[in-house]
C-alpha cells in the first residue's frame, strides 16, 4: 500500500514555474478577448448598445434587452452577456452555435470537479473553496480567472503532504452522493435550454440571463440537497459500501465522473457528427475549433474568436492543472506516469471524446490513485 512521501523543494520549483504560465496564459486570454484588435467590433457595439435606447443587433435588426431586474449593476452585467452569448446560443451563425454546445458542455466538467475540490475536508476554509465567488468572476471569462484559481489549488493543495492523506482528500457522504444530482439539475439542464433554439429573441435572452448563474445553483442545489440527506446517511454509512482504502465517497464520486464523461463525449461525437454532414457554409473542424485572425472581422467573427480564446484558454489551463494533479501524484511515490504520457493521453482524449471527458476521465483516475493511500483505523474519517 502506497505511503505519503514529499519533496518540498521540487514542489516549491515547479509551483514557482507553474504560477508564472498560469499568469501567462491569463495574461493571452485577457489581451485575446478584451484588448485585441478583434475585439473592437464588439465593443463598439457595445457601445451602441449602452448608448441607444433602442438597440437592434445590426446584422439582423433582433431589440437587445437591457432590463432584467431593474438592479443596475445587476442588468449591466447580464445586458453585456446576454449580447455577446445571443448570436451563439441562439443559432444565427452554424459554426458559433456549434462551439457554444462543445464549450459550454465541457465546462460542466470543470464546475464539477471544481465544486469535487470545495468539498473535500482539507479544502475548507481554503479560497478555492467559495465556488460561488469564483463562478461570478469566471462567467466574465473563464480563460481570465480560472488559471488564478489553478496557481491558488496547487500552491495550497501541495504545501503539505497531509493536504492528500484520504482523511483531508474525503467528501463527506451528504455532499459525495448528491453533488451529481446538483450538477445535473444546476447546469446540465439550464445549458440544454440556453442551447435549445428558442425562436422568441426575448425569451431567448431571458434564459441567456438566468443560466449565467448556472454553476450557483448547483451550489445552492446541493446545499439543500446535502442537509436533507444529512440525517440518513449518517445512521447509514456505517454500515454502506465503502470504496477503496475505506473512503466512503468513492462510489459516489465514480459516478459523477461518469455521469460527466457520459454527457460530455455524447455530446463531443454529437458536434463532430454535425460538422461532418452538415450543409451548412463555411462550417469546418477548423472554422468551429481554430482561431484565425483577419484583418477585417463581422460581429459573429469577432464573438467567435473572443469565444475560440477563452475555450482554448480554459482547456489549455485545465489541461497543465491536470499536468500538476501527476506531479502530486509522482511525489507522492503513487505512480510513476510521465508527463508526456499524461499529455498525450489527455490529448488524445480531448480529440476523440472531448475535453469535459478528458478532465473529469483524469480526475477520476487521480481520484483512485489517492485513494491508494490508507485511511489509520480504515474508517475514511478525518481526526
Amino acid at each position: 500500500m502506497a505511503s505519503i512521501t514529499s519533496n518540498p523543494s521540487s514542489r516549491s520549483i515547479s509551483n514557482t514555474l507553474l504560477t508564472l504560465l498560469f499568469i501567462l496564459i491569463s495574461a493571452l486570454s485577457l489581451y485575446g478577448m478584451r484588448l485585441s484588435p478583434v475585439t473592437h467590433v464588439m465593443a463598439d457595439i457595445f457601445r451602441d448598445m449602452w448608448s441607444t435606447p433602442d438597440f437592434h443587433w445590426p446584422t439582423n435588426g433582433v431589440l437587445a434587452r437591457k432590463v432584467y431586474t431593474g438592479i443596475p449593476l445587476v442588468d449591466y452585467f447580464l445586458k453585456v452577456l446576454g449580447t455577446a452569448f445571443l448570436p451563439g446560443s441562439a443559432g444565427w451563425e452554424r459554426k458559433l452555435w456549434l462551439l457554444h454546445v462543445e464549450f459550454l458542455v465541457s465546462f460542466g466538467a470543470v464546475v464539477g470537479v471544481l465544486n469535487v475540490e470545495a468539498g473535500r475536508r482539507g479544502n475548507q476554509g481554503r479560497w478555492i473553496a467559495y465556488t460561488s465567488l469564483w463562478s461570478l468572476l469566471y462567467q466574465n471569462g473563464g480563460a481570465v480567472v480560472l488559471p488564478i484559481y489553478y496557481i491558488l489549488h496547487a500552491r495550497a493543495t501541495s504545501s503539505s503532504p497531509s493536504s492528500f492523506h484520504p482523511s483531508s482528500q474525503l467528501l463527506p457522504t451528504p455532499l459525495a452522493s448528491t453533488l451529481n444530482t446538483a450538477l445535473l439539475l444546476g447546469y446540465w439542464i439550464p445549458t440544454f435550454f440556453l442551447l435549445y433554439p428558442i425562436q422568441d429573441p426575448d425569451v431567448k435572452q431571458l434564459v441567456i440571463a438566468v443560466w449565467q448563474f448556472s454553476p450557483m445553483y448547483v451550489n445552492l442545489i446541493w446545499w439543500i440537497e446535502s442537509q436533507l440527506t444529512e440525517s440518513t446517511t449518517t445512521t447509514t454509512t456505517s454500515s454502506s459500501a465503502k470504496g477503496k482504502g475505506g473512503r466512503s465517497d468513492l462510489p459516489s464520486l465514480r459516478v459523477l465522473y461518469a455521469t460527466i464523461i457520459t454527457i460530455c463525449t455524447a455530446t463531443h461525437l454529437g458536434v463532430i457528427s454535425s460538422i461532418l454532414t452538415t450543409t451548412s457554409p463555411g462550417v469546418s473542424f477548423s472554422s468551429v475549433y481554430l482561431l484565425h485572425y483577419r484583418s477585417v472581422f463581422t460581429p459573429y467573427e469577432s464573438l467567435h474568436y473572443i469565444f475560440q480564446v477563452d475555450f482554448w484558454g480554459i482547456f489549455l489551463a485545465t489541461g497543465i492543472w491536470c499536468l500538476v494533479g501527476v506531479r502530486d501524484l509522482r511525489n507522492l511515490g503513487i505512480t510513476d506516469v510521465g508527463y508526456v504520457s499524461a499529455t498525450v493521453g489527455l490529448g488524445v482524449v480531448s480529440v476523440l471524446a472531448g475535453p469535459g471527458a478528458a478532465v473529469a476521465g483524469f480526475w477520476w483516475w487521480r481520484e483512485e490513485k489517492l485513494a491508494g493511500i490508507p485511511i489509520a483505523g480504515g474508517d475514511g474519517k478525518g481526526k
